[in-house]
């Protein structure tokens, strides 16, 4: 089964990198990838596609790091009785 594929455009390239960047922001990253994953997915399935996966990723590393820091305080709020 052969498949062709259409070249990915400077765009939709520039789409990816930037759902893929917004892990800079922090506490804001899965926004930046859901707000590109909302407007590419319609047009383009290679810039949706990288959003969905930051999105995924970003989403991960925000709950983990939520998590390590409440439990973090709550060791520290624990310990001291």
């Amino acid at each position: 089964m052969e498949t062709t594929t259409q070249p990915i455009s400077t765009e939709e390239r520039l789409f990816a990198a930037l759902a893929h960047a917004s892990v800079l922001l922090s506490l804001f990253g899965p926004i930046l990838p859901g707000i590109v994953w909302i407007n590419q997915r319609q047009k383009s399935s290679y810039a949706s596609f990288q959003a969905l996966q930051a999105l995924g990723y970003q989403a991960l590393l925000l709950w983990v790091g939520l998590t390590l820091i409440l439990s973090g305080m709550l060791i520290f709020i624990f310990s001291e009785l």
